[in-house]
């Protein structure tokens, strides 16, 4: 399954590097950091409420976040390693 995760810590002294490990361990190691709060991932987890749960623990209860399973119908303009990365995922 592919997903988009997308979030925004909301204040100061947030621990980006915590949230973006539960992401990078909800994937089966293909992903792509493509956007500054976004994230497409590959993942053997069945659901994007799975995705979600491996991320929430994560959040402060002000965050906001959304895992969304996506299509192979997609189109952008990204940096290069990203797009060839997303390519891989979809693939």
């Amino acid at each position: 399954m592919v997903y988009l995760v997308s979030y925004d810590l909301i204040g100061g002294g947030k621990n980006y590097e915590e949230v973006s490990q539960a992401i990078k361990d909800a994937s089966n190691g293909y992903y792509s950091h493509c956007l500054t709060s976004t994230w497409i991932i590959q993942s053997e987890l069945k659901t994007a409420n799975d995705v979600f749960a491996k991320i929430k623990p994560c959040l402060d209860s002000d965050d906001l976040c959304i895992v969304i399973e996506t299509a192979t119908n997609r189109q952008g303009v990204l940096k290069k390693p990203d797009n060839d990365m997303i390519k891989g995922i979809f693939s």
